[in-house]
């Protein structure tokens, strides 16, 4: 939430929220990859 915050504050590069999902994504299993 804090990576996306930041985003949306022009504080960080969208890609550290991207980065921040998708870490968030394989600690809870959920990472689904086509």
């Amino acid at each position: 939430m804090d990576a996306c915050l930041q985003v949306l504050r022009g504080e960080a590069h969208p890609a550290v929220a991207r980065r921040a999902f998708v870490a968030a994504a394989l600690e809870a299993q959920i990472l689904r990859c086509d």
